[in-house]
């Protein structure tokens, strides 16, 4: 009995290879996408902490201009070890503006804050530079060229990160100390590992003075575990569409082949097996085919993995994590079988249950004999014959059907939400306000700032100019709130304000999101804060967007602060243009000025840098979830073409042409994509709103952008054609149809 299943399963596989080859590969999809997901989400899972530890991070990193106060910092109480001092120093590139800080680095590997090597190797001597991975990308450096830091050719032999301040590079400290000039001068760095890593911060704060700089590794930590969050929230949201498309495919395509082969079932309950065998050979059968098809999808989700689990890396500098485990591959196949095991056994047990008289009766002929809704609507639109025949196969199966619609409208929401990051950084990308950040340039110099505020009045595409600095100010429960101080005209420089107005004078200040819930405040409010110990009043005035610190974040006057507050931070200049002025060429020409001493950064340049990073997971998991959805719906159109073979005959038998039959399958595709774009677009942009209003809360709500409403019937018109372009493969089949053989039975 056994053997006589095993000859009939056989036989139907040898009889329909096309359903057997669509059927593996929807197996293999669903496998490759499990793989990715869950490899991409481990690659994302806290990113500093592993570049922490595979640097051995500092905790404090602290710079001055003589070695004396860094070895005394270092034997301060807390401090368990110490690496460095380190020379460090600032000067131009290639002879152009491009300006590189460089750091000492010993041959052997250091203690404390050894950067990690991305490529490459580390430096073996003088004449020798590992540059920052985020230096090198930025202008374009690639391993093996040289450049000439000062007067002095490096040739770069490695790219690397570390989880501390990177600067732009590493070299020989003799060729650092070699760069000194007299204008020119060394600063020194050491790093530092607290015996109490949470106490770094107060650590920073009470070393900090004049010509003391701090850096500690929460701030660091927070800044990259942001950028990862950003782009765990897109895997996340695309991923999980991808994978609820994957397994709607699947349940199609073994579903439908378990209905469409009830003469199968009707010959394995005619030679005695019970509806439980039935199911259990049926099963069998599939999980068989899905265990040879999912070698192909894990092999190929494991390069795909590794490949985006690198490039997802490479944006953070932080280290790859691998290649995907043993244990996770084989959770991915345990799941797909699972998936298989299940879509198998409850279709296979509703047809066994059959009488097999009922069962081979069925046979190959119509399931219904009723038109759809969807044909009578057709036909009440007075449609072409063929949409009306069309609509009806493809709606014959309810169940398929509502699995075939549900994947597609995935795939339409998926690319509603790609359509939404698109609009979300096209906003942020033409708009720094957005991130805090309202001017063209930020400056950062070592130079004493009235040199550095003169170099900058006598620039003319300059039109305002304000010193800021980042000032903690702190609560009466400690709650920290990170203001961002300017002196210089507030007018000048337009935050974002969503509610009330900007701060204009001094004693007023604006907050952002997770500042004024946790302040317990309102627009209008006074509070009262602590600067160093000094009670501040400032009135609320409005509400900013602020993306950093989940939104604790505050803008004001540096008149509205105590005297001496300046002393707290070393400021930067945020510096607006003329309008026409061209941003890039006024960098280079005050880094040039600047003689390597001064950094000049364009905060729209690092948003576009941010949305590169992020367009690769974003539409790859697009184009994987439209393949998914293609499949789906060939597997559909190929079941009902082999269901309705006989229709199909009786159409050929009457006269219909080859470009009819063809029009009728093309037809029952398009009839699918409709609804399903109808549902999936409005569904996508809801979730993409919800999703970055959710997990981004402290800016999300404010910067989440929907694509002009033009978009949208664009998109429906791009399924459909997609949707009959697909459909006209899957027609072959029924073109090729000859009615002799298919009406034999009758």
């Amino acid at each position: 009995m056994l053997a006589a299943a095993l000859r009939i399963i056989r036989a139907d596989l040898r009889a329909r290879p096309l359903n057997a080859f669509l059927t593996g590969l929807v197996v293999a999809f669903a496998v490759g996408a499990l793989v990715v997901t869950l490899h991409g989400r481990a690659t994302l899972d806290a990113p500093y902490d592993r570049l922490f530890d595979a640097t051995n991070g500092a905790h404090v990193t602290v710079v001055a201009s003589d070695t004396a106060t860094l070895r005394r910092i270092a034997g301060e109480r807390g401090v368990i070890a110490s690496e460095g001092p380190r020379p460090i120093i600032g000067v131009p590139v290639n002879g152009r503006a491009d300006g590189i800080g460089l750091i000492g680095l010993p041959r052997t590997r250091a203690r404390i804050e050894d950067p990690l090597i991305l490529e490459g190797r580390r430096i073996r001597g003088r004449g020798e530079v590992v540059l920052a991975r985020g230096w090198a990308r930025e202008h374009g450096v690639r391993l093996g060229a040289t450049i000439v830091a000062g007067d002095r050719p490096l040739k770069v032999v490695g790219i690397g990160s570390t989880a501390g301040s990177n600067d732009g590079g590493w070299a020989d400290p003799a060729d650092v100390l070699g760069l000194a000039t007299s204008d020119r001068r060394v600063r020194y760095g050491i790093a530092l590992r607290l015996a109490d890593p949470g106490a770094a911060q107060a650590f920073a704060r009470r070393v900090e003075r004049d010509g003391v700089r701090t850096l500690d590794w929460r701030t660091q930590r927070a800044q990259l575990t942001d950028d990862a969050r950003r782009l765990l929230t897109i895997l996340q949201t695309t991923t999980l569409l991808a994978l609820l498309a994957a397994g709607f495919t699947l349940a199609t395509a073994i579903s439908g082949r378990v209905l469409a082969s009830r003469r199968q079932v009707g010959l394995l309950r005619a030679i005695g097996l019970t509806p439980a065998q039935v199911t259990g050979v049926l099963v069998a059968h599939y999980l068989v085919l899905a265990a040879l098809a999912a070698p192909f999808g894990l092999a190929a989700g494991a390069v795909i993995a590794g490949r985006l689990s690198a490039a997802e890396a490479d944006s953070l500098g932080a280290p790859a994590y691998g290649a995907p485990s043993v244990a996770l591959l084989g959770g991915s196949l345990l799941i797909a079988l699972l998936v298989v095991a299940a879509a198998t056994a409850l279709p296979a047990w509703r047809a066994g249950r059959l009488p097999a008289q009922a069962a081979l009766a069925i046979g190959r002929g119509a399931t219904s004999g009723r038109a759809s809704r969807v044909a009578g609507i057709a036909r009440r639109l007075h449609l072409p014959v063929v949409v009306g025949l069309g609509a009806k196969d493809a709606f014959a199966q309810r169940g398929r059907t509502a699995l075939t619609i549900s994947s597609l409208a995935l795939a339409a929401a998926l690319v509603a939400t790609a359509m939404g990051f698109e609009a979300t950084m096209d906003r942020l990308g033409s708009d720094s306000a957005l991130r805090a950040q309202p001017y063209e340039l930020r400056v950062e110099s070592a130079l004493p700032p009235a040199q550095v505020d003169r170099l900058l009045e006598r620039t003319p595409e300059v039109t305002a100019v304000a010193r800021i600095r980042e000032i903690v100010l702190t609560a009466g429960d400690k709650t920290e709130i990170h203001a961002r101080v300017l002196d210089g005209p507030l007018a000048a420089f337009p935050y974002a304000i969503p509610d009330g107005r900007a701060a204009r004078a001094p004693g007023e200040v604006t907050l952002g999101r997770g500042a004024l819930d946790a302040l317990h405040a309102r627009v209008g409010d006074d509070v009262t804060l602590q600067v160093a110990g000094h009670p501040v009043a400032l009135h609320v005035v409005g509400r900013h967007v602020e993306p950093d610190d989940d939104g604790r974040g505050a803008v004001t006057a540096l008149a509205s602060l105590p005297p001496g507050a300046a002393k707290l931070d070393d400021p930067y200049w945020g510096v607006r243009l003329a309008k026409g002025a061209d941003p890039v060429a006024v960098a280079g020409a005050l880094r040039l000025e600047g003689n390597g001493r001064i950094a000049v950064a364009r905060p729209i340049e690092s948003l576009r840098r941010e949305a590169a990073d992020m367009r690769p997971v974003v539409y790859g998991t697009v184009a994987l979830l439209i393949a998914i959805a293609a499949l789906n719906l060939l597997t559909t159109l190929g079941l009902a073409i082999r269901e309705r073979e006989r229709d199909y005959a009786v159409l050929a038998s009457v006269g219909a042409t080859p470009r009819q039959v063809r029009a009728t399958v093309v037809a029952g595709g398009a009839a699918l994509a409709v609804p399903a774009a109808l549902l999936g677009l409005p569904l996508g942009a809801w979730i993409f709103m919800l999703v970055i209003g959710a997990t981004d809360p402290a800016d999300g709500p404010d910067v989440r952008t929907l694509p002009a409403w033009w978009w949208y019937p664009l998109a429906v018109a791009g399924a459909i054609v997609l949707a009959a372009a697909l459909s006209a493969l899957a027609a072959r089949g029924a073109v090729r149809i000859r009615p002799a053989p298919a009406l034999r039975a009758e």
